[in-house]
């Protein structure tokens, strides 16, 4: 949805709001047919409809969408018997006009805080169990220090973790078993390092060429934007 907001789409944040609701209409229908369910009646969209307009939004081919979706989504899908859950960062997350945090939603902070007493022992953990087990081994065995190194500059966050250290072993094939290449140093991790802050920059950076959208948000707006 990126290149709407680019172009100067007035409506890139209606637009957006419009996709996550067929994005969650599309899961449905896929769920029904893993239960092998018939879609109920009562649904206002049926699946190729579903799948024309998520692909035309895709496309930014937005001159051949109707007229006919309008939603905010939180506050339409919010029920009785429906919690919806989602995550917001700071900096980059926000809120329609007619969202409210403390009365439309409950904002539960879930960051791990690097200055926390246990925040290696989680990075470290997230690290052994989405690792194979020889790379992690390995990784700790090599340089200790400079993996946690590597952990605080995730900075808490764990995608940012798992992507530095991507870079550090591949898979290779021996003998007709996969084996994985270590190839961890301090000028291997500080590279990763680097790439992951200009990667994190970058999106903060991209916040000024959203800006003007952000300024015109409208109470058809969704509560968060890519």
């Amino acid at each position: 949805m990126e290149p709407l907001y680019k172009k100067g789409n007035t409506n890139a944040v209606f637009l957006f709001n419009q996709w996550l609701l067929f994005k969650v209409y599309q899961g449905l229908f896929h769920t029904l047919k893993e239960v092998e369910k018939t879609p109920p009646s009562t649904l206002k969209f049926n699946e190729q409809f579903v799948e024309r307009v998520i692909n035309q939004l895709e496309l930014a081919r937005t001159d051949k969408l109707s007229d006919e979706e309008d939603y905010d989504f939180f506050r339409q899908i919010k029920s009785r018997i429906i919690s919806p859950k989602a995550a917001i960062y700071p900096g980059v997350t926000n809120y329609s006009a007619s969202f409210h945090v403390g009365h439309d939603a409950e904002e539960i902070d879930v960051w791990i805080k690097p200055d926390s007493s246990d925040y290696l022992h989680f990075m470290f953990q997230v690290l052994e169990r989405r690792l194979p087990s020889e790379v992690y081994k390995a990784l700790l065995d090599a340089n200790e220090p400079l993996l946690q190194l590597v952990c605080y500059a995730a900075f808490g966050i764990p995608r940012a973790l798992l992507n530095m250290t991507r870079n550090f072993y591949k898979p290779t094939s021996s003998t007709g078993k996969l084996v994985f290449e270590i190839n961890f140093n301090r000028a291997k991790a500080l590279r990763a390092i680097k790439s992951s802050f200009d990667n994190t920059f970058s999106v903060y950076s991209s916040l000024r060429v959203n800006a003007t959208f952000v300024k015109r948000a409208t109470t058809r707006d969704c509560p968060y934007k890519p």
